[in-house]
């Protein structure tokens, strides 16, 4: 699973923008993008997952909430190894 997010750096130029940025990524709109064409779980109520990702994977995960996602650099060479002899592009 890839965690995805978004920042805004203190002392940013352009704070304005970037906060409509993030409004508009947790916008409908942009939530229905991304699970519709990047298979993405939504972040916000009212859109629901692809159907394709409900049937493959379905919804009964179970969050990590031990594992700092700090954590997660010390194993990408390990992951993308394991996703390249997987075939993934």
């Amino acid at each position: 699973m890839n965690i995805s997010c978004a920042a805004l750096v203190k002392g940013a130029p352009n704070k304005t923008n970037a906060i409509a940025l993030v409004d508009f990524l947790l916008s409908p709109e942009a939530q229905e993008h991304f699970t519709n064409n990047t298979f993405e779980f939504p972040m916000i109520a009212g859109v629901s997952p692809s159907p394709l990702v409900v049937n493959n994977l379905g919804l009964d995960f179970k969050q990590d909430l031990t594992t700092s996602v700090a954590s997660y650099g010390a194993k990408q060479a390990d992951a993308l190894e394991v996703m390249t002899a997987a075939g993934w592009k």
